[in-house]
């Protein structure tokens, strides 16, 4: 088992920065398509801007809080690459959109990814925020979720239906979560890198700090590469429902990859590969129904099942070695018994690169393409 361990400053591991160029594109710059290529910017924050503009794309304003106090629904606020936010700082999105109009959120067509300290809210509906690195730790967060008080606490924080964060970066959150959901319907987080996020110099934190913390509500985890989180990749618990968790690679967590726990129901896990971590998959006092685990990978956990399942029902998973290493980003090889093996019905309709998956899909988050 790989051994979590926070890496120094906010730079990638370095065995994936010194991988091949298309690796580090895979865990670190996300190709851009070519609809951002021609995507509208309504407004724009640039670290050269001035919260006394007015915010369109030749007066931009410089912080991201002004950028988003700005929008309305049906408009898109793009972020230059560069710095904003900082420690102790939040950024709260609480304008909200509509389901045919939200509001979004995203770096700069072409730009790098801009990097965004403090904690970043989206505290509202039909929001979707794409293509930006949220950087922690958060720093002292005032009024901030319930047991921080007043301390660090989780780098991104959902409070809103309809809700999208996509090919992002959340990295280095220094409590709890990366990515916190709380009582919010119909949440899609999608191909993100989550990585080395929690307290790794605080034993009493072993099992709780993780990547993402489905709270409650209901949504989408789909086509995302976790590595390294302290605790575990995801947690369903208190009472989320009918969360589909489902085409994620999960790596090298000091717990489990997903914990499913408490009143959560009618939850998903499936398509997933998971490697080297503590545990592949547990249950913790589980008293809600209709929670299921079928088709992933588990491979070289020290326990694939936990011992502790009970209120899960597994269905048929695979215990052979993928043959991923974090030197090819955990792309998948020729030959690897995870290539179409995916269950369609639980299938979506692109991998973490954005590329189309067909026919019976790869399990994890990349589709295998031969060089």
């Amino acid at each position: 088992m790989r051994v979590p361990t926070r890496p120094q400053g906010i730079a990638l591991p370095t065995s994936v920065v010194a991988a091949v160029v298309g690796v580090v594109v895979v865990v670190s710059a996300l190709a851009l398509s070519a609809g951002d290529a021609s995507a509208k910017c309504d407004r724009v924050a640039s670290p050269r801007g001035s919260d006394s503009a007015s915010g369109r794309p030749r007066k931009p304003v410089r912080s991201l809080q002004r950028l988003v106090d700005g929008l309305r629904p049906g408009q898109t606020g793009c972020v230059r690459a560069g710095r904003y936010g900082g420690s102790g700082q939040t950024t709260a999105v609480r304008r909200s959109g509509r389901a045919r109009a939200p509001i979004v959120v995203k770096g700069y067509p072409g730009d790098r990814r801009p990097v965004v300290r403090g904690q970043f809210r989206v505290f509202a509906d039909n929001v979707k925020v794409s293509r930006m690195t949220f950087d922690g730790p958060t720093g002292r967060i005032a009024r901030g979720t319930a047991n921080s008080r007043n301390r660090e606490d989780v780098q991104v924080w959902i409070f809103g239906n309809g809700v999208a964060l996509e090919r992002s970066e959340v990295r280095n959150n220094g409590w709890h979560a990366g990515i916190y959901v709380y009582r919010s319907e119909n949440v899609r987080i999608q191909r993100n890198y989550i990585h080395h996020n929690g307290q790794f110099n605080r034993p009493a934190m072993a099992n709780l700090d993780h990547g993402i913390y489905f709270d409650s509500g209901s949504g989408l985890v789909a086509n995302n590469l976790f590595v390294d989180n302290v605790a575990h990749a995801v947690q369903l618990y208190t009472e989320p429902h009918d969360v589909r968790v489902v085409h994620n690679t999960m790596v090298g967590h000091g717990r489990s990859a997903v914990i499913v726990a408490g009143a959560a129901r009618r939850n998903v896990i499936a398509n997933n590969l998971i490697t080297d971590n503590r545990e592949g998959i547990r249950t913790f006092e589980l008293v809600g129904p209709g929670n299921q685990m079928t088709n992933n990978l588990l491979w070289n956990n020290i326990f694939d099942i936990a011992a502790e399942v009970k209120g899960l029902a597994l269905g048929r998973n695979l215990l052979r070695s993928p043959r991923v290493s974090e030197r090819t980003g955990y792309r998948l090889p020729a030959g690897s018994p995870a290539i179409d093996r995916g269950l369609p019905a639980y299938g979506v309709s692109r991998d973490y690169l954005g590329r189309r998956r067909s026919g019976r899909p790869d399990l994890g988050a990349f589709e295998y393409r031969p060089d």
